[in-house]
């Protein structure tokens, strides 16, 4: 009797740690989806000043369809896949930047000035952003490698997540 006891007590401890961890692995991945969420609001922002950017300079681009495609290319495609268009189309930024500041009469143009200072806001927002997510995610993903962790992330389907890798231009 007293066996049984012990074992329906071991069973219980057992089922409320996994209901622990998994309560907590699901925050951690909730938390990442949110802080993701907040990273492609932040990078709206970047693709908007570009979007200024591309008008303050027309007629002064040589080929600005191929900066308008990159620019469409990157808002269609999800965050998490994001990355790898990003950085076609920050380089395709950095040559329209240089391509501006060639220009005398286009450097000295007060709206430019303020387009690199919205560019460089922007940019610190993504970064911070970006480090938040590389984190968080870096703990979840350490997180459900650790036993109890690993089995209650396996039966609850959690798999290992990506962070956000982006180059910057005002970095």
């Amino acid at each position: 009797m007293v066996g049984i006891c012990i074992g329906i007590i071991f069973i219980i401890a057992i089922i409320v740690l996994f209901r622990k961890k998994y309560k907590e692995i699901k925050e951690q991945s909730i938390i990442i989806d949110e802080c993701t969420n907040s990273l492609s609001e932040a990078l709206e922002g970047r693709y908007q000043v570009m979007e200024e950017l591309i008008n303050f300079s027309s007629g002064f681009l040589d080929d600005e369809n191929r900066f308008v495609v990159k620019l469409v290319q990157a808002k269609l495609v999800p965050t998490n896949e994001r990355q790898f268009v990003e950085k076609e189309l920050v380089a395709e930024l950095k040559r329209l930047l240089l391509m501006i500041s060639e220009n005398p009469e286009l450097k000295q143009d007060k709206d430019y000035n303020t387009l690199r200072i919205d560019l460089a806001k922007a940019e610190k927002i993504i970064f911070e952003h970006k480090n938040d997510l590389s984190r968080l995610t870096k703990e979840y993903n350490s997180s459900i490698k650790s036993f109890p962790a690993n089995i209650v992330a396996l039966l609850g389907g959690f798999k290992p997540k990506n962070g956000f890798n982006t180059e910057f231009v005002t970095r």
